[in-house]
């Protein structure tokens, strides 16, 4: 199947997941961020599901990247995926040649940002 990769990706390769395999471990160091192709994926925080994420979320682990931590949860595929790493230099350069990644980036990140300002609200009314 022929898929359309983002510009700027076509060079990447695909990363192929079978159903429960680990895309990566919690504590890991998190050198890039990885673009979510096609598939499934759940997080895993010592021992508990805390998200499904899918391409529309399109990508993981950014938030560990971004803030150079080590990653905060076990990420497996759910289903049979496929994903992109993008190292930390690679992503530079991408957002050099293509600064939309950078304000799409962003707004991924607002998002989440404020979907978590909801949910930690709606807790407060508790």
């Amino acid at each position: 199947s022929n898929i359309k990769l983002p510009l700027g990706l076509e060079e990447h390769k695909i990363l192929e997941l079978s159903v429960g395999e680990v895309l990566f471990q919690k504590g890991d160091k998190s050198d890039g961020l990885y673009f979510i192709v096609r598939g499934e994926f759940e997080a895993w925080i010592d021992g508990k599901l805390v998200s499904i994420l899918d391409s529309s979320d399109v990508f993981i682990g950014e938030m560990a990247f971004l803030l150079r931590h080590r990653r905060t949860a076990t990420v497996k595929a759910k289903t049979a995926s496929q994903v992109i790493f993008i190292g930390a230099k690679d992503w530079i350069d991408t957002i050099r040649k293509y600064p939309l990644y950078g304000v799409y980036l962003s707004r991924i990140l607002a998002r989440k940002l404020n979907n978590t300002s909801i949910t930690v609200s709606s807790l407060k009314q508790i």
